[in-house]
Parts: C-alpha cells; sequence; structure tokens
C-alpha cells in the first residue's frame, strides 16, 4: 500500500506541473505584459517563484524572463517584489526597474 501512495505522490506532482506549464505558456501568449497585468497576476506569480518544488520556481524564473523581464520598465506589486528579492541571489532574473537598496521595504499601491 505505500508503493500505492508514493506513486500516487509522483503522479499528482506530474499533474501539477504540466497544470502549472500549461498556465505559463498561457501568460506568454497574452498580448501584454505590463504592470497592469503583473498587479492582476500577483498572487499566481509570487506563489511560483515562491514554491518549494524547484520545477515550478524554474518554469516561473523562464516564463518572468521571457514576459515581465523584457518590458522596459516595471512597477512591482509588493508580493512579487518581496519574491523576487528572495531569489535574485539564487537566479537570473531580468528585473526591469527593479528598486534597488530599499532593503525589506515594499512599496503597495
Amino acid at each position: 500500500m505505500h508503493e500505492l501512495s508514493i506513486f500516487q505522490d509522483e503522479v499528482n506532482t506530474l499533474q501539477i506541473l504540466a497544470l502549472w506549464q500549461t498556465i505559463n505558456t498561457a501568460v506568454e501568449r497574452l498580448p501584454r505584459k505590463d504592470s497592469s497585468l503583473l498587479v492582476a497576476l500577483e498572487a499566481m506569480i509570487a506563489a511560483g517563484f515562491s514554491s518549494r518544488r524547484r520545477a515550478i520556481v524554474n518554469i516561473s524564473i523562464e516564463t518572468w524572463n521571457c514576459t515581465f523581464g523584457v518590458e522596459d520598465t516595471l512597477e512591482y506589486p509588493s508580493k512579487v517584489k518581496l519574491a523576487l528579492q528572495q531569489l535574485r541571489p539564487l537566479a537570473d532574473l531580468h528585473l526591469p526597474a527593479f528598486p534597488e537598496g530599499d532593503g525589506d521595504r515594499v512599496n503597495i499601491f
């Protein structure tokens, strides 16, 4: 019975990863990737960057870099900004106009 449980966990993980990839592909196909969309998707994007699953974080980084990361400038909502601050030392992130040197302060708009 234990082996069946482990197998089911692996199947669930693969399904979650496939769903996350599908969602991120849909974001990539959106015509605009600007600050207003970033605000609308704040919870989802922050969750992707903060996931305990490395594959979800990696998918999120890839999507970020080819969508929001290519913008000239962005206004960062608080949850996204915090997640990026934590991930920044560990990952290659394209961060247009990312606020420098404000430590733990997060501007909420």
